[in-house]
């Protein structure tokens, strides 16, 4: 016999009783407890508007800095949908990043937004943002 089926066949029968150990212990969890599934999933949704925070990728060059308190998004909040469980508590959505590295001046960006766990839906998919990077005055 080939050893590339007798390792493949080793495998299929590990795979095999995996699975009938996880149908058997799923059967006994339903016997337990008919009609519900040891799960905690809130089926509230509810829609919810947070702010937008710019995520900023590299440093500016020698003698710039960001000028942070300036920095301008378009839309500065989205409204978001998904379960209360898991973005009641959500405060910010983040940019995808921008780099930022080795650029003076202004830098204008049209960005995706970062998907957080739990959101079933978004106002807005992109932003538009304007990041002031201007000469350190002395």
């Amino acid at each position: 016999m080939n050893q590339r089926w007798i390792a493949n066949s080793f495998l299929k029968i590990v795979a095999l009783g995996l699975a009938v150990g996880a149908y058997a212990y799923i059967g006994a969890e339903l016997r337990e407890s008919p009609g519900t599934l040891p799960l905690a999933v809130s089926k509230e949704y509810i829609a919810k508007s947070v702010a937008v925070r710019v995520d900023l990728l590299g440093r500016p060059p020698r003698g710039f800095q960001v000028q942070k308190d300036r920095i301008l998004v378009e839309p500065e909040k989205v409204m978001i949908i998904g379960p209360e469980g898991l973005i009641g508590s959500l405060e910010y959505l983040e940019t995808q990043p921008i780099y930022i590295g080795r650029r003076g001046g202004e830098v204008r960006a049209r960005v995706g937004l970062k998907i957080t766990r739990g959101i079933q839906g978004m106002e807005q998919q992109r932003v538009d943002v304007v990041i002031p990077i201007e000469r350190i005055k002395k």
